[in-house]
């Protein structure tokens, strides 16, 4: 069993997702092509920020036996994401929904990790 923490420096943490319309879509008598509607673009950034990770783990390194298993669990504990949310066209109004999106995701704070280690000693 051990215990175990550090910190590392995020300078590359970011997503977006641009969504965009491939068919025509109708609403009543009304017809919504892709040029009509336009494109949405969806960024989370945690870039340029250090984070603590804390842990435990369970297994040795070298086994005594033969053959040997280990798991590592923890997590990353970022500061909250900035959101970008641009739209295009009809999609312009997905703007005004920037400030919601980034108040749910102001709890996105933690990234977890999972380790499975399987451990052979050569001698």
């Amino acid at each position: 069993f051990k215990v175990f923490a550090g910190i590392a420096s995020v300078s590359k943490g970011a997503l977006n997702v641009i969504v965009t319309p491939t068919k025509s879509y109708a609403v009543s008598n009304i017809v919504f092509t892709p040029e009509k509607l336009g494109t949405f673009n969806l960024g989370v950034d945690y870039s340029k920020t250090t984070a603590p990770f804390v842990g435990i783990g369970f297994g040795r390194a070298v086994p005594i036996k033969r053959v040997g298993f280990g798991f590592e669990g923890g997590t990353f504990i970022l500061n909250s994401p900035t959101i970008t949310l641009e739209g295009t066209r009809y999609l312009t109004g997905m703007n005004s929904q920037q400030p919601l999106i980034q108040s749910n995701m102001n709890d996105w704070k933690y990234y977890p990790i999972l380790n499975f280690r399987l451990a052979i000693r050569l001698n």
